[in-house]
């Protein structure tokens, strides 16, 4: 196994991540409603006040949101979104985070479509309601790793091995497509791309390991590059996509 291999298999051993996707046996892993922070937002946020937190990271769990096709209920945001704003606490909110629902296929191409009809729903929820606390969106969470853990690795869903590039192209297609709906609706609303980042070096005991290494370092660029439309243009990204960069290192 290559450095850059044994790099990520320790961070799946960490449970980096993995927890925000369904599981091999179908069973979805739903972190707001197992930390019972649904339940107790506000008493969370108000704990963290104190800290000088006042700022945090959620997410839109779309799985539930728009559990049947074209039919959303924002019940499980709201219980979120409303102590923010009694709190006044301010909200990042990922889009794409939990997954997706079960019809859904990501490899799709009408998965655009529906996840720019999702974020449309989500922008009017927010602005019909007037949740000023939400400043900033970002459409898709880590579509590097989400490609790689999904695609190559097949450690999360949708467990495919062969597809980490196609993934990767149609998340950034989405993520591009739901930037455009953003700014079109919250036109104040700041675009966040998270990202994680990492510095990979070679195994001088692996023969031809510095390329593969020197590969894994520069793709990790890519969905930043393809969302500004500098790569595969085709694709839909713009400069403007690429607001505030989000890294996890």
């Amino acid at each position: 196994m290559s450095t850059p291999q044994l790099l990520f298999k320790s961070f799946l051993q960490a449970g980096f991540e993995c927890s925000t996707h369904k599981r091999r046996d179908g069973i979805r892993l739903d972190l707001l409603k197992s930390t019972e922070h649904e339940q107790f937002a506000r008493e969370d946020f108000e704990r963290l006040q104190p800290f000088g937190i006042r700022t945090v990271r959620s997410a839109a769990r779309w799985h539930l949101i728009e559990a049947a096709p074209g039919r959303f209920d924002f019940s499980s945001l709201k219980v979120i979104f409303d102590p923010a704003a009694q709190t006044d606490t301010e909200i990042l909110l990922d889009l794409l985070h939990f997954g997706w629902p079960d019809d859904v296929d990501v490899l799709s191409p009408a998965f655009v479509s529906r996840f720019r009809r999702f974020t449309y729903a989500v922008a009017k929820f927010l602005r019909e309601h007037g949740y000023k606390c939400c400043t900033g969106i970002a459409p898709v969470n880590e579509i590097s790793f989400l490609s790689w853990g999904g695609g190559e690795a097949a450690v999360i869903n949708p467990y495919q091995t062969t597809t980490t590039h196609e993934i990767k192209r149609n998340l950034v297609r989405a993520a591009a497509a739901a930037s455009e709906v953003l700014l079109n609706e919250l036109p104040t609303v700041r675009l966040i791309s998270p990202e994680p980042v990492i510095h990979i070096v070679p195994n001088p005991d692996v023969p031809g390991d510095q390329v593969e290494a020197e590969a894994y370092r520069t793709a990790q660029f890519q969905a930043w590059d393809m969302l500004s439309g500098r790569m595969n243009p085709e694709l839909g990204g713009k400069p403007e996509y690429v607001d505030i960069i989000g890294v996890n290192f």
